[in-house]
């Protein structure tokens, strides 16, 4: 971020909740999921109710019960948002609303090539941005979409930018 690299280890507080928004941004606003429990408050984003949804069955070795609570889990999220105050603050993901998160646009993630050594590639491009925003079944998660990735085109929603 800003120029710098980050290693995020697994036990540091902001890798669980990237790791989950990352699997997560593609269905984020998808109709087409069998889950039901939270269709309104994911229309915006990732908040900590909807990424916390599944931890209970994750042993003890991967998240430690004091890391488990929604408190700690909107911690993390505001001290690692873009604007904010807290230092070393990690700038991982944008605030689009009121405790609702999505993975920054400046996120670059390394992918393995020939050489052995990776190549970093912007999150959005590596995960088809403009896909999603093209799929995306509920507005506000495309508006959000739309506006961390400061794309202002057109998008027709039957178009998936695959040809």
């Amino acid at each position: 971020m800003e120029g710098r690299l980050i290693r995020l280890q697994p036990q540091q507080g902001e890798y669980l909740p990237l790791q989950l928004m990352l699997a997560g941004l593609k269905v984020l606003g998808s109709q087409l999921t069998h889950s039901q429990e939270y269709p309104i408050g994911r229309r915006y984003g990732f908040y900590a109710d909807y990424l916390m949804r599944n931890i209970t069955h994750f042993p003890a070795s991967v998240l430690r019960p004091e890391r488990r609570k929604r408190t700690y889990f909107n911690q993390v999220l505001a001290r690692a948002e873009i604007d904010s105050g807290y230092r070393p603050a990690r700038k991982l993901w944008q605030r689009v609303r009121n405790g609702h998160y999505l993975p920054s646009p400046e996120l670059k993630l390394r992918v393995p090539d020939g050489d052995g050594q990776g190549r970093w590639l912007p999150l959005y491009e590596l995960l088809a941005g403009r896909q999603i925003l093209a799929g995306n079944a509920y507005l506000m998660v495309g508006e959000s979409l739309r506006w961390i990735m400061k794309d202002d085109s057109e998008h027709d929603p039957l178009d998936f930018g695959l040809l």
